[in-house]
């Protein structure tokens, strides 16, 4: 079996129509949360996910959507972004992004798929920023082999004594992870707004029978993507941002 599993597009319809041409046909389609925010598309977005995913699970971004409370964590410009997307969502994906779970289990495999970190996956830590380990040793007392992350927008992977791969790369990395005795964790990146130092769209192949994972970069539409966040009067450097190779700016 073949998982794409996707992560941060947000709002960004152009990366996420050029990932999903280049998704292998039959693979089954994951998304790791924050469908939405930053970017000038959250309804049409919104629409393609819930028709053609198959597992989908709350980030931070569809959570302050529909909790306003929730925007008061992010900068400024972020919650600037986030108030004007929730003004903008229909009912009905406003209602859809409600219901969604923080967490889904894939047991057959062992897999977890969640936007932030296995623990607590409520409190939307960044996997850089806890004790690896120990996150480690619960995927282990909970039998799963591999926790598939989002947030950072940076694509790694970690295993119990720290992080395997940190690394930039243009072009497509594949991973044999096979039968590995302990789990292990693995960040996809982000489709609509990466920062790991390139411009593509970023996202991850699992294949459980080649027991392989591959980072594929997919080129979209950048410029129709910037032009519609200028449009829509959304702060300027979320635009910028996707062009951004070395660039720093602040997360949220």
């Amino acid at each position: 079996m073949k998982y794409a599993i996707l992560s941060d597009i947000h709002s960004n319809l152009e990366a996420l129509e050029s990932v999903l041409r280049d998704v292998p046909e039959g693979a089954k389609l994951v998304s790791l949360g924050d469908m939405v925010g930053y970017g000038a598309s959250p309804n049409e977005v919104v629409a393609l996910v819930r028709r053609r995913f198959d597992v989908v699970v709350m980030g931070n971004h569809d959570e302050a959507a529909v909790i306003p409370a929730k925007g008061h964590l992010f900068n400024h410009d972020a919650e600037t972004a986030v108030n004007w997307t929730r003004k903008r969502l229909t009912n009905r994906n406003l209602r859809w992004l409600s219901e969604l779970e923080y967490d889904l289990m894939e047991p057959v495999h062992g897999l977890l798929f969640v936007h932030g970190t296995p623990d607590h996956p409520e409190a939307f830590n960044y996997c850089d920023d806890i004790d690896v380990d120990w996150e480690i040793e619960k995927l282990k007392n909970d039998e799963i082999n591999i926790a598939f992350v989002g947030h950072t927008h940076v694509p790694k992977m970690f295993h119990a004594n720290g992080c395997i791969t940190d690394h930039v790369s243009n072009e497509h990395d594949l991973l044999f992870v096979g039968k590995r005795s302990f789990p292990i964790i693995v960040n996809v990146g982000s489709v609509g707004q990466p920062r790991d130092g390139q411009e593509k769209a970023t996202y991850a192949i699992y294949d459980s029978d080649r027991g392989t994972i591959e980072w594929r970069r997919v080129e979209y539409d950048i410029d129709t993507a910037a032009n519609k966040i200028h449009e829509a009067g959304l702060p300027g450097w979320l635009a910028d941002r996707l062009y951004a190779e070395q660039m720093t700016f602040p997360q949220g």
